[in-house]
């Protein structure tokens, strides 16, 4: 985590791309990732004037939101899920499909398993704002987001 911590893009978007990687692989190594501290690093990143930056950070943040349900919990539980919301709503559209899938992916739960906390999860993300870029996306020109947000 120590090149995320440097103000050079060059070595960050790389950095971040390679742990994003490991984060599409198992809980395990997902878990690796979380403990090292990346939901830590990943402010700066989210604050990038870089959208591809922000893209990759938010890509990160989306592979975690897929992850076990405690995975998930870090992820909602975090600040940075109303900068990803922030994302999905103001930032280029790139950005906002990222964003998209963190939203969706801290939905699918509530899908599998309709308990009280992941209702909570979803009225979190009622309460952060969500709702609005939600249906702003519903009328995107790209059928896969559309799909993503309905």
């Amino acid at each position: 985590m120590a090149v995320m911590h440097t103000a050079d893009n060059r070595a960050r978007v790389p950095a971040l791309r390679a742990l994003c990687n490991v984060l599409t692989g198992s809980a395990d190594a997902t878990q690796s990732v979380l403990d090292a501290g990346i939901l830590e690093v990943l402010p700066k990143s989210l604050k990038s004037a870089k959208s591809q930056t922000r893209k990759e950070a938010i890509w990160a943040l989306s592979n975690i939101a897929a992850g076990t349900p405690a995975q998930v919990e870090r992820v909602v539980n975090s600040p940075l899920l109303a900068t990803v919301i922030e994302c999905l709503g103001n930032d280029e559209f790139e950005v906002k499909k990222e964003a998209a899938w963190v939203v969706a992916n801290v939905l699918y739960g509530f899908k599998h398993d309709p308990s009280a906390a992941n209702a909570a999860r979803a009225a979190g993300l009622v309460q952060l704002g969500a709702i609005p870029p939600i249906v702003e996306l519903l009328e995107c020109h790209d059928a896969g987001v559309q799909k993503l947000m309905l």
